[in-house]
């Protein structure tokens, strides 16, 4: 009985594929222990008019930090820290809470973003991204500028 020289390459080649293991996928982390998600940014008026007295930094909404300028000033850095984020698309907003003249030209200049994160007692290296940032819009009091981040690892 002759076997075609095919039909043994196919039995082949079906048996070392059924033997191979596929690669796996890199972990996904999707609960922490704790960490830290840190924030920074800073705005300044386009005109350079010194018209910032105070602006605050939300996260998805929710108040992250606030910062004064004393005297009035036409850039202000803002930034805080906060427990760390869940895994995901965040939006960043800068709020702008009071100033001189209403509305004024804003721009976003620079970001500095940290996170870190642990999980059953074992820390990650931190995250971060720091540079030029380029967002601007006129804003009335209470106004902001907002951008969409993600955390994950």
């Amino acid at each position: 009985m002759r076997i075609s020289r095919w039909v043994v390459l196919s039995f082949l080649a079906v048996a070392l594929l059924g033997c191979t293991e596929s690669p796996t996928e890199p972990p996904v982390h999707t609960s922490y222990d704790g960490g830290s998600y840190g924030l920074g940014v800073r705005i300044r008026n386009a005109d350079g008019a010194p018209t910032l007295l105070r602006a605050e930094i939300l996260v998805d909404g929710v108040l992250l930090a606030n910062q004064s300028n004393t005297p009035v000033g036409s850039e202000i850095l803002v930034s805080g820290t906060a427990a760390v984020l869940p895994l995901g698309p965040h939006v960043i907003s800068i709020r702008i809470r009071e100033q001189t003249v209403s509305p004024s030209p804003y721009v976003l200049t620079y970001l500095q973003i940290t996170h870190s994160y642990y999980q059953n007692g074992v820390s990650s290296t931190p995250q971060s991204y720091s540079g030029p940032l380029s967002r601007s819009a006129t804003l009335a009091t209470g106004e902001s500028i907002s951008f969409e981040t993600r955390t994950g690892f």
